[in-house]
């Protein structure tokens, strides 16, 4: 079988290497004000079934993660869209919302 990408995570510096070599990027652009939410809401309700945090590691909301996350697209719009330009060829899935993000799951057990 052939080597799969598909981009994870928001390092910016590695974008177009990730990018160039994807078969699909997912951008997952939901509005700020859910961000934030979901943000309070796996400080106050951790989903306890995974653990995603490197040992040692303890969750915590700071001025630093809040700032960055509301200036995040802000920061990532031209790259991705120069991105998007520059390689036509990836497929690429802008998720919004709960509905493109179910729509995007349907398509990807369709395929």
């Amino acid at each position: 079988m052939d080597e799969r990408w598909i981009i994870d995570g928001n390092n910016t510096r590695s974008l177009e290497m990730r990018f160039e070599r994807a078969d699909l990027v997912i951008y997952f652009n939901f509005p700020k004000a859910i961000c934030l939410f979901r943000i309070f809401k796996r400080f106050l309700r951790p989903n306890t079934s995974f653990d995603d945090r490197a040992a040692g590691c303890v969750e915590r909301i700071t001025w630093s993660l809040l700032r960055y996350m509301w200036g995040f697209e802000k920061r990532v719009v031209q790259d991705v869209k120069k991105l998007k330009e520059q390689y036509p060829q990836v497929p690429f899935k802008e998720i919004k919302n709960n509905r493109d993000l179910d729509n995007l799951k349907n398509e990807l057990k369709g395929a």
